[in-house]
């Protein structure tokens, strides 16, 4: 899992900024899908929330910012406690993509 931490507010015209909340520890997550044999055991979203309680307990709220298309993804996200806050289409990346938030008080 990779965590980058959003520390804006951005310049306008930022994917993130419209999501930015000043005086709010946010995070990013991304994740990389690992050892296809651990695939489909229901393991991810108890991996996301305990690696998000275990290394930052301290933020309020964490974004990742799944493709539309990628279903299989979002349904994790949304086991893990993600909720969809908008779509958008990133600057990087013409496909559409969602934007989901974690409250991390909401693990606890």
């Amino acid at each position: 899992m990779i965590t980058s931490p959003i520390d804006g507010p951005y310049d306008k015209n930022h994917d993130y900024n419209k999501w930015f909340v000043e005086y709010n520890k946010i995070f990013t997550l991304d994740i990389l899908i690992g050892p296809k044999e651990f695939l489909g055991k229901g393991l991810a979203h108890i991996m996301i929330q305990k690696f998000i309680l275990d290394k930052f307990p301290q933020a309020d709220f964490f974004l990742i910012d799944p493709e539309q298309v990628n279903v299989k993804a979002i349904h994790v996200y949304e086991k893990a406690g993600f909720r969809k806050i908008g779509d958008f289409i990133p600057s990087f990346d013409s496909t559409p993509h969602i934007m989901m938030k974690l409250e991390v008080d909401m693990l606890h």
